[in-house]
């Protein structure tokens, strides 16, 4: 499962901020999305300025991952409120994310160790399931939905569709021929209550998939 979450409005936001204030809210708040994501299994793959992505699934089943990763929008909504009280004094108004998740196949790889090896790899995912994750982070905006998921994502969390959690929709994506079926989240509550019968994974079964590769010993 793929996780997108972007600040609304920062790029206007930042410019009427110092740069160290910038940074400073930057930091905040992704402090807090961050350790909802990770307390949930997450793994972040990259933050990208006032964005940034997560994979689920690295160690666990699809189904897992996608519980996770709906769970981590969730906790990440939470943190953002919870950073916006912390941070009134310098907001003018409260911050606001928005998220995408979609479960699928992608690449799993390290990649960008330079030649020099002065820069070490990271952990990454690349593919459709990707590109539609993005997608439907952007959707949040046309869809005016805090959290923007698709439909196969919650399928795969064995979440009924008849649930009443939001509104569904189609939503184009570039490259992709058919629209891609997607539930602007409405009711946080009603989906967090669908997903509290399974208690999250063990955080110990990932942690080899984060570990750098050790050297294999030399005859």
């Amino acid at each position: 499962a793929i996780l997108f979450a972007d600040i609304r409005g920062f790029t206007e936001f930042s410019r009427q901020k110092l740069p160290y204030d910038v940074v400073f809210i930057l930091n905040s708040l992704f402090g807090n999305v961050g350790d909802a994501i990770e307390s949930h299994n997450g793994y972040i793959d990259k933050f990208m300025g006032d964005g940034l992505m997560a994979l689920f699934g690295l160690g666990t089943s699809a189904r897992q991952a996608s519980r996770d990763a709906l769970r981590a929008a969730l906790a990440a909504e939470q943190a953002t409120r919870a950073a916006s009280r912390m941070l009134t004094q310098h907001l003018n108004e409260p911050l606001r994310i928005g998220i995408g998740v979609d479960t699928g196949q992608a690449v799993i790889g390290r990649i960008g160790k330079t030649s020099d090896q002065r820069t070490p790899s990271r952990l990454t995912a690349i593919g459709g399931t990707v590109n539609i994750a993005a997608r439907l982070e952007s959707a949040t905006k046309e869809l005016q939905a805090g959290i923007v998921v698709s439909t196969r994502t919650l399928t795969t969390a064995g979440i009924d569709l008849d649930e009443a959690v939001g509104e569904r929709s189609g939503i184009s994506v570039h490259n992709i021929s058919q629209p891609i079926d997607v539930v602007a989240v409405r009711d946080e509550k009603a989906l967090a209550a669908l997903l509290v019968d399974e208690a999250p994974a063990a955080a110990a079964g990932r942690r080899q998939w984060f570990a750098r590769p050790r050297t294999a010993p030399r005859a």
